[in-house]
C-alpha cells in the first residue's frame, strides 16, 4: 500500500502563540522583528507583515512554566535573500538579543529565544528563494553550528515582503511518536530520524516546510492553560487535498474535526500539537 503523503504544495499559513503577557509580547514582536500589528482586542493580536499577511495570532492568558512544556516549542522564518537574512541579524544584535548560528546542507540561519521563551529560526533556504542547487538533499538536514557571518551596518529598512513561515519546531518526550503520527497520520516525509531529534518535510526543493522534532526528556504535558505554541495554520491547496488528507486520517482511525462549508480540519496529536488546515491557493 502506497503511504499517504501531503499535498506538496501546503504551506504554513500561520501560528498560534498563548503568552502570560500579551502588551509586552506584542511590543516585542513589532520591535524586535519589525512585525506588524494588523488587529487587535482585548483578547488576541494578529502580527504579520506589511503585506497585510498574517504570520502569528497571540492570545493572552497563559500560565508560564519554569520548563516549557512539550508540544509547538517555536517557529522558523525563511527570508528571500542572504542580505535580508543579515540585516535581521544586525537588527536583534543591535538590540542584545544572543544568536546561535547554524547551517545545513541547504540553508544558513539562526536561532534565538522570545522573552517568554519561544525558539525562533530565522533562515536564509535557496531552494525556496528560487536558487536551487543541484546539491540540495533534504537528508543534508543536520543542524551545524556556524560562525557568525560579517553583519551590515546602517539604517533598519524592516522586514521584506517575502517572508515566509518555513518550519515549526516541536519539543516531545516521545519522539519516535511523533514521528509516526506526522508520518503516518499526516503525510509528513521522514528526512532523518534519531533517537533525540527527526526532521520531515513537505513539497519539493522549491516550494516546501518542514518540523524539527526535538527531545526534551523534562517537557511536561502540554495544558491548555500553558503559555507557549498552541496550534499552527496549515494551508493546502485544494478542497481535493483537504479531503485526501481527512480520509488518511479517519483511516488510521483518529481523531478529526471536519467543518465543510469553512473547508477545515482540526488534528490533534501527541503533546497536544494541534494543526488547522484549511483551503488557498497555491
Amino acid at each position: 500500500m502506497q503511504r499517504f503523503t501531503l499535498d506538496r504544495w501546503t504551506r504554513i499559513g500561520f501560528v498560534g502563540l498563548r503568552v502570560h503577557d500579551m502588551t509586552q509580547m506584542v511590543a516585542w514582536y513589532q520591535r524586535t522583528l519589525g512585525l506588524t500589528l494588523l488587529r487587535q482586542d482585548a483578547h488576541q493580536a494578529l502580527l504579520g507583515t506589511g503585506r497585510r499577511h498574517v504570520l502569528a495570532m497571540i492570545e493572552g492568558g497563559g500560565r508560564l512554566l519554569k520548563s516549557p512544556p512539550g508540544g509547538l516549542a517555536g517557529f522558523g522564518l525563511n527570508m528571500p535573500d542572504q542580505q535580508s537574512l543579515l540585516a535581521v541579524a544586525a537588527r536583534l544584535k543591535a538590540q542584545g538579543i544572543a544568536l546561535s548560528w547554524w547551517e545545513t546542507g541547504f540553508a544558513l540561519g539562526f536561532s534565538f529565544a522570545d522573552p517568554e521563551q519561544n525558539q525562533l529560526r530565522i533562515a536564509y533556504d535557496p531552494g525556496l528563494s528560487g536558487s536551487i542547487t543541484r546539491t540540495y538533499d533534504f537528508a543534508a538536514g543536520t543542524t551545524l553550528p556556524a560562525q557568525a557571518p560579517p553583519l551590515p551596518t546602517g539604517a533598519w529598512a524592516g522586514l521584506p515582503d517575502r517572508v515566509s513561515l518555513a518550519q515549526i519546531v516541536v519539543r516531545t518526550q516521545q519522539v519516535a511518536d511523533t514521528v509516526t503520527y506526522l508520518a503516518d497520520i499526516l503525510g509528513f516525509v521522514v528526512q532523518q530520524q534519531a533517537e533525540d531529534h527527526a526532521f520531515l518535510t513537505v513539497g519539493d526543493a522549491a516550494s516546501h516546510i518542514s518540523m524539527a522534532v526535538v527531545l526534551a526528556k523534562r517537557a511536561r504535558p502540554r495544558q491548555p492553560n500553558h503559555a507557549g505554541g498552541r496550534y499552527v495554520n496549515l494551508v493546502v491547496s485544494s478542497a481535493a487535498a483537504l479531503a485526501a488528507l481527512e480520509a488518511n486520517v479517519r483511516g488510521h482511525h483518529w481523531p478529526v474535526k471536519a467543518v465543510v462549508p469553512a473547508q477545515y480540519l482540526m488534528v490533534t496529536g501527541p503533546n497536544r500539537l494541534t494543526l488547522w488546515f484549511s483551503v488557498g491557493g497555491v
